[in-house]
């Protein structure tokens, strides 16, 4: 039964992204032109899995692209094979772009209960965006998307230390919103700050997190199939 549901599922979450991408805008409102702009994550492949639609936006515009992951993902003990895989998928979308992938053991883990070392986390986060001459940055909202600890605390660190930045959330839905895209729609197009990707665009982001191997489990194959974060994002500009 379930090969067949695929299949449909498919056809019907790809004929919907080709008709919401033709009638949306292709400017959205959120102006990244001419900037330095740093993705801020917490783990290598949340570019791909939460942040695809973005990515292929700066891709396309003329910008800076900084990407700054704060572990290697080292749960499973994949770490090393994570970075690799990390490189290879910013390599397919972007030519020229600046990947900081942090490794500093237990006092920043990628961790669901384990707490990362705050002044440690935040000085490396300023040291990156002040080498690097960064003012805006885009990271998870207080719901981290997944609600993964990791994520949420990023969103915390940056307004509590950041004040002075151009500061970019994406926006968390819940459940239904987030896997059933035909419902989705009704309430992201009425939200402002919004980055609607085409079909080409969809098989770009699909094919970025084709390169994160070690992590395509089978509920994975589910997400970049169902999931609204592989074609659409929303944003709340914090300050």
């Amino acid at each position: 039964m379930l090969y067949l549901v695929i299949p449909f599922v498919i056809i019907l979450y790809l004929s919907l992204t080709l008709i919401v991408s033709f009638f949306h805008t292709k400017n959205p409102k959120i102006n990244f032109k001419g900037k330095k702009v740093c993705l801020l994550i917490a783990h290598p492949d949340d570019e791909s899995m939460f942040f695809g639609p973005l990515l292929c936006h700066l891709s396309k515009i003329d910008c800076q692209v900084f990407i700054l992951c704060m572990t290697t993902g080292n749960f499973y003990n994949q770490g090393s094979i994570r970075v690799q895989e990390m490189h290879s998928a910013c390599s397919y979308m972007f030519d020229k772009y600046n990947l900081k992938i942090v490794d500093e053991g237990d006092k920043i883990p990628d961790h669901g209960t384990k707490n990362w070392d705050e002044e440690l986390s935040k000085n490396i986060i300023f040291d990156y965006l002040q080498i690097n001459s960064i003012q805006t940055v885009v990271t998870f909202d207080q719901f981290g998307i997944s609600g993964h600890p990791n994520h949420c605390y990023l969103n915390k660190l940056m307004k509590k230390y950041f004040p002075n930045v151009e500061l970019w959330q994406l926006m968390t839905v819940n459940r239904t919103r987030k896997y059933i895209p035909l419902l989705d729609i009704l309430f992201s197009l009425r939200e402002k700050y919004l980055i609607i990707g085409s079909v080409r665009e969809y098989f770009r982001i699909f094919g970025m997190m084709l390169k994160h191997k070690s992590q395509l489990v089978w509920f994975r194959w589910l997400y970049l199939i169902t999931s609204r974060y592989m074609f659409i994002n929303s944003f709340e500009k914090i300050y």
